[in-house]
């Protein structure tokens, strides 16, 4: 009788560590919520006045120098990053459509910016400095954002990601955002 209960009890903790990992992988205890404000698009003119400040803005922050190949695109990704779990490709940031960013909301790009999660709820690898630029003021964002959506769309397919194992990663940087995020934070 005292071995079933505890075999009952052991049991229990194991599925409360399960539900409990399972749950970090998910990113169930990630927020990557945007304020309302963001949730509206700027309008055609907010977006051309913004456009000088996000130009310096990406010229500061350097985005071209991970997101352009020296003999290709500007933007149009392809740089790889060497990491310790394989070779990363930076990602196309054009206006395109299909291989860029040019789909993304106003609310979307926040979330890649603050949280480093895109849409879809893919988590972005943290190649992507979100841990820096989760700091960035939501004017600020907004003036990246209306920058990249005026330079030349390309349509440049993204290059594949090579892992050294063949394992799902993305799931794990939920543990790892978890444990390297900032707790207090402004958001969008």
């Amino acid at each position: 009788m005292k071995h079933k209960r505890l075999y009952h009890i052991a049991l229990a903790v194991t599925l409360v560590v399960i539900a409990g990992g399972l749950s970090v992988l998910l990113g169930l205890f990630r927020t990557s919520t945007v304020s309302p404000d963001v949730q509206t698009p700027l309008s055609v003119e907010q977006m051309h006045a913004l456009v000088p400040r996000g130009q310096e803005l990406a010229r500061a922050a350097d985005c071209f120098g991970c997101h352009s190949l020296p003999e290709g695109p500007m933007a149009a990704g392809g740089v790889a990053i060497a990491t310790p779990f394989g070779t990363l490709h930076s990602t196309n940031i054009t206006p395109d459509p299909t291989y860029g960013i040019g789909r993304y909301s106003r609310a979307d790009f926040h979330r890649v910016m603050k949280y480093g999660i895109a849409p879809g709820h893919r988590n972005l690898y943290p190649a992507m400095p979100y841990l820096f630029t989760q700091v960035t003021t939501p004017d600020d964002i907004d003036a990246l954002y209306a920058y990249l959506m005026t330079i030349p769309p390309m349509a440049v397919a993204n290059r594949p990601n090579s892992a050294i194992f063949r394992l799902p990663v993305r799931p794990f940087v939920n543990f790892w955002a978890l444990l390297t995020f900032p707790k207090t934070r402004s958001d969008a």
